[in-house]
């Protein structure tokens, strides 16, 4: 047995250019984003209806990434709104982007399907181990100049026998990748018909992303792929021509990722892609966001227009008017002092509080009476 081929059983399907895969997984990666774009952004059509609910569990989505070790704070920076604008749909497509990514990482990029989450992450943990101590067996053993038998791969071939891989197996990844998307998504989009026809597309790019990975699994070298902000992030300022380039002055750091990065032992085939906070387009959607907000607490610092009509209606009161049957032109009788707008006496249109202020300038021009 060489050193070349740890595992009689390993099967020789990664003999491949490097070119390859990452080919492949650059156009799953513009497959996604073409998806978020084509269902989410509403181009020459109706706005999309969007409920503050589906805003508030979006929002509380990349809270949540944001908690973790590996993600960064400024995730929970995404200037989301309800606005219907260009930068605001933009904003809500990358959403959606991020939450296609991460049900891929979750559920179709593993080492290996099993039905129980635990029993996954299980495996996935003792080939971690198993993977670190070969690279450090490795080390030693390249003082020796003599051959090293990885454990990793032959451990992973092995179990990868017991993993499920039929149809049913297929189908049930696929549906638990389709769920995670769409009980964050469904709710952005405006009809069932457009759920129905999204569900469809989504489940073609799941099947296509298992189609592409399934050999992945039986590389000599493990493959993995990392949905969070690492420093080998890759800024791709033209990746996507939608959210522009970078705006000079703003400080530059991911806020939320689109695509995971894929790696096969210590190489990256494919970069994970991400939104950044100079590019045009979230420069834009925070802009627009901030000029809300600042329009909202001028509209809390003005009188409301109740008030203001009840002051009006305050002022009217202490202008006395004459009762009916009295002409402006009379002189003013007694009765005219009790007759108060608003409490039942005397007329309540415009015309004839006209007519009380020329009465009153009247008496003021001619003097008193003798």
């Amino acid at each position: 047995m060489s050193k070349g081929y740890p595992c009689p059983y390993l099967p020789l399907c990664l003999w491949m250019s490097a070119d390859f895969p990452s080919n492949e997984f650059e156009e799953l990666a513009d497959e996604c984003h073409n998806l978020a774009f084509e269902f989410f952004r509403a181009v020459g059509e109706p706005p999309v209806c969007v409920s503050g609910d589906s805003i508030a569990l979006i929002a509380r989505l990349i809270s949540e990434q944001a908690s973790l070790p590996s993600a960064v704070a400024s995730l929970k920076n995404m200037p989301l709104s309800l606005s219907m604008s260009g930068p605001a749909e933009v904003m809500r497509c990358a959403v959606a982007e991020f939450i296609i990514g991460k049900a891929l990482t979750d559920h179709i990029f593993v080492d290996m399907y099993f039905r129980k989450p635990d029993l996954r992450h299980a495996v996935s943990t003792m080939l971690d181990y198993l993977e670190a101590r070969d690279s450090y067996a490795e080390a030693e053993d390249s003082h020796a100049q003599s051959g090293y038998l990885r454990r990793e791969p032959m451990v992973r071939i092995q179990l990868l026998a017991e993993a499920e891989t039929d149809n049913e197996a297929r189908l049930r990844v696929i549906n638990s990748a389709k769920r995670d998307v769409c009980d964050s998504l469904d709710h952005l989009l405006p009809s069932s018909f457009t759920r129905d026809v999204f569900h469809g597309r989504l489940e073609e790019l799941l099947a296509q992303a298992m189609d592409l990975w399934g050999p992945l699994q039986r590389s000599k070298f493990r493959a993995s792929a990392e949905f969070a902000v690492t420093a080998q992030l890759d800024r791709q300022d033209d990746f996507y021509t939608e959210f522009g380039g970078p705006v000079e002055g703003e400080q530059a750091e991911p806020i939320i990722l689109l695509f995971p990065q894929i790696s096969i032992a210590n190489e990256i085939i494919c970069s994970a892609k991400a939104l950044w906070s100079d590019q045009a387009i979230v420069v834009a959607a925070k802009e627009e966001l901030e000029k809300a907000r600042n329009h909202g607490k001028m509209k809390k610092q003005e009188p409301p227009k109740k008030l203001m009509k009840r002051r009006l209606s305050v002022r009217q009161r202490e202008i006395p008017v004459p009762s009916p049957g009295v002409s402006s032109g009379e002189g003013r009788p007694d009765e005219v002092k009790q007759g108060l707008i608003g409490h039942g006496k005397g007329p309540q249109s415009s015309s004839d509080v006209t007519a009380v202020v020329a009465l009153r300038s009247k008496e003021v021009l001619s003097g008193p009476k003798t």
